[in-house]
């Protein structure tokens, strides 16, 4: 199965009405194919590249927007060092959630998703929350 040139209206409804029907089947195919590419060993070195500039490009994105962010408790900002994001009352698990999809390279909107449950917060006062919540005096 190769690539078709459509060269008229008519065609083009068809390939439409086809890949209506079977858009599954036909993303299950790319998706293996993908992988299987992905696997040979002439291919591996262009992934691996691929995947450290994505990720060096998330990155940036990233200390981008932390740089627009302040601290919603005492208003320090302006530099991407001093930024966590805090997840609101166990809203999405770990504290470094979001780092993490950050260092794997995720897409920007699901590491948007995740900033979206979090308060950002500096470094001194997320330490400071967490320190409260670890050593509140038992009753």
């Amino acid at each position: 199965m190769g690539v078709i040139l459509i060269t008229s209206e008519r065609q083009r409804q068809s390939a439409r009405k086809y890949y209506a029907k079977n858009k599954h089947a036909i993303y299950k195919k790319h998706k293996d194919y993908m992988r299987e590419w992905a696997k040979r060993p002439e291919n591996r070195e262009k992934q691996l590249a691929y995947m450290k500039e994505r990720q060096r490009d998330i990155r940036d994105v990233f200390e981008k927007y932390k740089k627009t962010v302040v601290c919603s408790i005492c208003g320090v900002g302006g530099h991407p060092a001093i930024i966590d994001f805090h997840h609101i009352n166990g809203s999405g698990g770990r504290d470094n959630m979001v780092a993490r999809l950050v260092s794997a390279g995720s897409r920007w909107d699901r590491i948007k998703e995740e900033i979206e449950k979090c308060t950002p917060l500096c470094s001194n006062c997320h330490r400071k929350i967490h320190y409260d919540k670890h050593h509140a005096p038992h009753n």
